[in-house]
C-alpha cells in the first residue's frame, strides 16, 4: 500500500510542470507601425502597437529612441499604451514631443498578460 502511494505523490510531483501555464518565452509578439510629424517644438510620434499573441495585454510600456545617421541612439522616453491591447488586434499610440532626429526606435520593453482570449 505504502509503494502505490509513492508511486502517486511521484506522479504529481513530476507532473506540477504541466499545470503552470505557457513559459515566459511565448510572451507576446508585438508588432509597432508609427509615424513622425514635425510640430513647432520638436516631433510628434503616432502609431499603432499590434498583439499578434492569444493573449490580451494591460501596461503597454514603450521605449523610443531617437537614432542619428549611424544608427546610434541620441536621445530616449518611455511611453505607455493607454488601456488593453486585444489578442490579435492593436491599439493606437501616440507621442507628442520627440527631438527631432533622422529616425527613430520605437520597442515593446513591458506589459502584462490580462487573459488567454484566444485558443
Amino acid at each position: 500500500m505504502k509503494s502505490w502511494l509513492a508511486v502517486v505523490l511521484l506522479g504529481v510531483v513530476t507532473s506540477a510542470p504541466a499545470w503552470a501555464g505557457p513559459p515566459d518565452v511565448d510572451g507576446p509578439p508585438f508588432r509597432v507601425e508609427w509615424s513622425a510629424s514635425e510640430t513647432s517644438t520638436g516631433v510628434r510620434l503616432q502609431g499603432w502597437v499590434y498583439n499578434e499573441s492569444r493573449y490580451t495585454v494591460t501596461n503597454v510600456r514603450l521605449h523610443i529612441e531617437s537614432m542619428d545617421g549611424d544608427g546610434r541612439a541620441t536621445a530616449q522616453t518611455f511611453s505607455w499604451v493607454f488601456g488593453d491591447v486585444p489578442a490579435g488586434g492593436r491599439t493606437d499610440f501616440a507621442v507628442p514631443e520627440l527631438p527631432v532626429a533622422p529616425s527613430y526606435r520605437v520597442t515593446v520593453i513591458w506589459f502584462d498578460r490580462v487573459t488567454l482570449t484566444r485558443p
